[in-house]
């Protein structure tokens, strides 16, 4: 959805700014809001990664896979 879109672009804004709490807020409710958003699970992941929570960034990418079986890229 559009709204979960604005959220998971909002967190990473925030991440970039240095910003984590914020960040995983807004990037939380991005997946709360559409929990098939592929682009809230990725910024998920770089977020949860650059903060050294490697299994959860994991989980997101993994969740990302799930849900985008298809992608090629």
């Amino acid at each position: 959805s559009k709204n979960s879109d604005v959220h998971a672009y909002l967190g990473y804004l925030y991440f970039l700014n240095q910003l984590p709490e914020e960040a995983e807020a807004y990037l939380d409710q991005a997946i709360e809001l559409d929990p098939k958003n592929v682009d809230a699970y990725y910024l998920n992941a770089i977020y949860n990664f650059y903060n050294q929570k490697y299994d959860k960034a994991m989980d997101n990418l993994n969740q990302a896979l799930i849900i985008d079986k298809n992608n090629e890229n």
